[in-house]
């Protein structure tokens, strides 16, 4: 976990331009450049990694539900479709843990400074929206779930062959 910890980190502030470009209110051909030239003058080489320590903890929560979930499902049965399956749950209830968090991380790292701290930023919408604020596009959630699980579910399977062959 803490390899993909690290190597979630350092690309970071790809995700960091990335939202700044998807937020632009000038369309006018801003690019990349632009950006990051923008990011290091107003915040410093630090104004990469705007809201790095909660994405860490949405991580955190994101990855210990998923194998939580799945490893204890998966010893249940020893059928791969109930195994597919208790894969789908596990992504899905892990999206879902980390998705308010995600959700204020975003809105964090496009306030342009309206807020300080993730703190604020969590407070502020809890206020004006309430959960549904922080809930926005849940229902994308679904389809995210099932490329995962897939994704996840295949990647255990190949390390159990793997495993087996080795042994």
């Amino acid at each position: 976990m803490a390899a993909g910890l690290v190597v979630s980190l350092t690309l970071y502030p790809f995700e960091v331009i990335r939202q700044r470009l998807l937020n632009r209110t000038d369309r006018q051909g801003r690019s990349i450049n632009h950006y990051l030239r923008k990011t290091v003058a107003v915040d410093g080489p630090s104004g990469f990694y705007r809201g790095a320590l909660i994405f860490s903890i949405g991580l955190i929560i994101f990855r210990g539900t998923y194998f939580g979930v799945y490893d204890s499902l998966k010893v249940k049965t020893e059928d791969e479709r109930l195994r597919w399956l208790a894969s789908v749950v596990a992504s899905y209830l892990s999206i879902a843990a980390g998705y308010p968090i995600d959700t204020a991380r975003r809105r964090f790292i496009s306030s342009r400074g309206k807020y300080k701290t993730t703190r604020e930023c969590f407070a502020d919408v809890w206020q004006k929206e309430g959960w549904r604020g922080f809930m926005l596009g849940w229902q994308m959630i679904w389809l995210q779930s099932l490329g995962l699980a897939t994704i996840f579910f295949f990647y255990d399977r190949l390390v159990t062959d793997y495993d087996q062959a080795v042994n």
